[in-house]
């Protein structure tokens, strides 16, 4: 046991030693049972001190170790017992969790541009005319590239796009107006007209602010950046 006393640290083997008052010197003796000195210290101010045996202090570090021991082994058991009782769920819902993600993805919506807040993707699926298609953003501006758009799918390969002016029509449907400007005060640029060809597709939204087909950074989208078949969940 490692005592500190007044910065001076001591090793104490005896049993029940007692340090006694300093003398007129300013030092103290420790004294075993026989009344034999047995170190000499520095000034402890006066206080004697009663180290315990080492008997008494071995058997709470046993003691002590016994029970984290104890406690080690416990826990190990307790564990593996959880990890077999659940490991078969667990590869369940791993496996689960894999086969979703590579035939669906759940998408959020924070614009206002789009009804709905949570929509499911069914990938590799292409929808109809009229149907949810979500598709990735090739533009760099004003979303980061490869993000996720939800739109209407309007025109199919064979459409024919007309505008008068900024007004937008799809085999003589109308599918809205262009905007000038952006919301940020850019100026846009309206999307292609004519007839869509293979492997394009023209989509549109519902809202003012939609950035769809009718704008040249979206314009007529191609069948390699359409994810799947999208439906609305609330």
């Amino acid at each position: 046991m490692a005592l500190v006393c007044d910065a001076a640290a001591i090793v104490m083997e005896a049993s029940n030693p007692l340090i006694t008052a300093p003398d007129s010197h300013g030092s103290a003796k420790l004294q075993g049972p026989s009344g034999i000195g047995l170190v000499t210290l520095a000034s402890l101010h006066g206080f004697p001190i009663r180290l315990p045996p080492k008997s008494i202090t071995a058997g709470r570090i046993s003691k002590s170790w016994r029970w984290r021991r104890r406690y080690s082994v416990g826990m190990s058991i307790r564990l593996f017992d959880l990890l077999g009782r659940w490991f078969p769920l667990l590869l369940w819902v791993i496996a689960a969790h894999l086969a979703f993600g590579r035939a669906y993805l759940l998408a959020l919506n924070l614009t206002e541009s789009l009804p709905g807040t949570l929509f499911l993707v069914e990938k590799n699926v292409m929808p109809a005319r009229g149907e949810l298609v979500a598709f990735r953003w090739e533009a760099n501006w004003p979303y980061s590239r490869g993000c996720l758009f939800l739109k209407r799918l309007i025109g199919l390969p064979g459409s024919v796009v007309t505008a008068t002016g900024r007004d937008f029509r799809v085999d003589g449907e109308p599918v809205g107006r262009a905007k000038e400007r952006a919301r940020t005060g850019e100026p846009l640029d309206t999307g292609p007209v004519g007839i869509i060809p293979d492997g394009r597709y023209y989509v549109a939204g519902s809202h003012p602010d939609s950035l769809d087909s009718r704008y040249r950074l979206t314009g007529w989208v191609s069948r390699q950046q359409i994810v799947g078949k999208a439906y609305r969940i609330f």
